[in-house]
C-alpha cells in the first residue's frame, strides 16, 4: 500500500489547460520536482513502513551551436524494505534501444541503492563538424554525446526480510557510460555509439553497444 505526493515548479511556463488535461510548453529554464511517497510492506510474515524521496532538476538549455538536456536525481528510502522497493537504475531490461533516461549498458537489476544521485546528459550539436564536411553537410547531421552516472549506498540489513538475487551491487564506485554519435538521420533517426567506462568485471557487462531511437527533428 502507498500514498505518492508529486509536486512541480517550473519557472515562466506557459500551459495550455484542456479539462482535465494539462499540456507544458517547454522553455530554456527548469523545471523541479519532489516525490514522497509514503507505504506498507508485507514480506513473507514479515511487514514494515517505509518512505521514499526524491527531488529532480530537468533542463533543455539552448547554446549558440547546439543544446544541452539534462537530468539529476536524488533520493533517500527511509526504513527497511524489500529489494523491490530499492532505487534500480533502468537499464536493459526496459528496451534494446537508445532513451535519454536509461541506462544503456546496465544489466537488469544490476544496481541498488536505498540513497542515491544520478545524472543524465546528452549534448546535441547543430552540424558544427559534419556541416563542413563537402557532400556530407547535405545530410545535416547533428552530432551527439552523452554522459550517465549513478552513486548510491545500500545497507545490508534490507538482505535480512528477502536475500538479494545473484549479482546485485549497490554503487559505491559510481557506474558511468558515455555516447557518441548523430541525430537528424533522415530526420527521424539517432545512432550512438555507447561505451560503458566502470565495473567492467561484472558478470555478464557489456562493454559497448549501437544504440538507436526515433526521435523527430526540425
Amino acid at each position: 500500500n502507498t500514498l505518492t505526493f508529486s509536486s512541480r515548479f517550473s519557472f515562466d511556463e506557459r500551459v495550455y489547460d484542456d479539462h482535465f488535461q494539462r499540456i507544458y510548453i517547454a522553455n530554456n529554464k527548469p523545471v523541479i520536482y519532489a516525490i514522497a511517497e509514503a507505504g506498507q510492506f508485507q514480506a513473507g510474515n514479515k511487514q514494515g513502513n517505509y518512505l521514499k524521496t526524491s527531488f529532480v532538476l530537468k533542463q533543455q538549455l539552448a547554446f549558440g551551436c547546439g543544446r544541452w538536456n539534462y537530468a539529476l536525481e536524488a533520493g533517500k528510502i527511509f526504513g527497511t524494505v524489500p529489494y523491490h522497493l530499492l532505487e534500480i537504475p533502468s537499464g536493459t531490461e526496459s528496451a534494446s534501444g537508445y532513451r535519454k533516461l536509461q541506462f544503456s549498458e546496465v544489466n537488469f537489476m544490476e544496481y541498488a541503492a536505498d540513497q542515491y544521485i544520478s545524472m543524465h546528459n546528452e549534448i546535441i550539436l547543430n552540424g558544427l563538424v559534419m556541416n563542413n564536411i563537402p557532400l556530407i553537410k547535405h545530410l545535416n547531421l547533428r552530432e551527439m554525446f552523452s554522459f550517465k552516472l549513478f552513486y548510491g549506498s545500500l545497507k545490508n540489513t534490507h538482505a535480512e526480510l528477502i536475500d538479494y538475487p545473484v549479482n546485485f551491487y549497490s554503487a559505491q564506485k559510481p557506474y558511468m557510460e558515455v555516447g557518441a554519435g548523430f541525430s537528424n538521420i533522415l530526420r527521424l533517426f539517432t545512432l550512438q555509439s555507447v561505451w560503458r567506462l566502470t565495473d567492467l568485471d561484472h558478470p555478464g557487462a557489456n562493454r559497448w553497444s549501437l544504440r538507436g531511437s526515433i526521435r523527430v527533428s526540425f
